[in-house]
């Protein structure tokens, strides 16, 4: 019986490999190399590249928070699905993706271009980059993006992890504007939660080497992934830099109207909440 909802039939013979996250033996059963999420199109093909459709309501969530006007950059933005949904469904002003492995930058300006027969406008706010992060970060112009999406490659051993984690936050915190958001994917064992110390240490870490302040929003898991004598998490904890412009806006917008004047005296987060 044909189900018109299914796009891909494929078997998976190994694990994610490298750099690249390509998801190693792979046998496609069948496949039309399109998907459908949320009325965006995906040119995907998964022999050489990674995507997980489960990932879509994580999706839902960023385009929720995204404003108007908004400067977003996908790092590791693999067949840019997160791109491509932010720029579809937000008004955000320019996504640009940077991504190394070339067959997914392909099927990437592929679906852009599927985007555009329908709406150019949005299709053009898409700029892909194809490279790799610790170069193309640094042309980018610094301090000038509203919200980074990272969604990091892991490293093969635990020992190589930790440093390459460190550079690729190096890469991210000079590009987040005051106010920024970053939404930073990591990897984090079963253990290690509520708090998640590793992953926010090592983001806080780095905003101190680089001279900047960060508060941590949430942590939370997206996706669960096992491997291993341990359950492993695809974490996500979404930071920013502490000027909360948005909401002092508001405040001093209430004011105003108001007839009142006012000074913030503090930023701070008492609470973490997570989910």
């Amino acid at each position: 019986k044909e189900n018109r909802r299914i796009r891909v039939v494929a078997a998976r013979r190994g694990s994610l490999q490298g750099d690249l996250r390509a998801p190693g033996a792979l046998e496609i059963l069948a496949t039309d190399h399109n998907d459908t999420e949320f009325g965006v199109r995906y040119v995907v093909n998964l022999e050489s590249a990674f995507f997980n459709p489960r990932m879509g309501p994580e999706r839902q969530r960023i385009c929720d928070q995204v404003q108007a006007g908004e400067r977003v950059a996908v790092l590791f933005a693999g067949l840019c699905p997160e791109a491509l949904q932010v720029a579809a469904r937000t008004g955000a002003e320019a996504v640009v993706a940077v991504e190394l492995n070339g067959d997914a930058v392909r099927c990437a300006r592929r679906s852009v271009e599927l985007m555009g027969r329908r709406d150019a406008e949005r299709a053009a706010r898409v700029e892909i980059r194809e490279g790799d992060v610790r170069t193309v970060a640094s042309d980018l112009p610094r301090a000038s993006f509203h919200r980074v999406l990272a969604p990091r490659p892991k490293g093969s051993t635990e020992a190589e992890d930790e440093p390459l984690a460190a550079e690729f936050l190096r890469c991210a915190v000079p590009l987040l504007r005051e106010g920024g958001v970053c939404h930073w994917y990591d990897f984090v064992a079963d253990w290690e939660f509520p708090t998640c110390e590793r992953s926010t240490t090592r983001i806080k870490q780095a905003c101190k080497e680089l001279g900047r302040d960060c508060t941590i929003l949430r942590c939370a898991v997206p996706l669960l992934r096992e491997g291993g004598v341990c359950h492993w998490y695809d974490f996500v904890a979404d930071w920013e830099f502490p000027t909360c412009e948005r909401s002092t806006t508001r405040i001093k917008q209430a004011c105003k109207e108001l007839g009142r004047d006012c000074t913030i005296l503090r930023c701070a987060v008492p609470l973490l909440r997570e989910g």
